[in-house]
């Protein structure tokens, strides 16, 4: 999905899993908001690795 710029908007600005608990950010970010925070997830994950321990939320680990 995050490979895909239409299915991540479709998820995080137009609420396309709402009903599994994942809400809409449309109200905070527009659609070039959205493009850039995917942007940034794809550069983090390029970066390899795993996110430092003290940015994983707790219940993740």
């Amino acid at each position: 999905m995050i490979l895909d710029p239409a299915a991540f908007r479709n998820v995080v600005l137009d609420g396309a899993l709402v009903k599994k608990g994942m809400t809409s950010f449309k109200h905070l970010l527009n659609a070039d908001d959205i493009e850039n925070v995917r942007a940034h997830f794809l550069a983090l994950a390029a970066a390899g690795g795993p996110a430092p321990a003290s940015t994983v939320p707790q219940h993740a680990q």
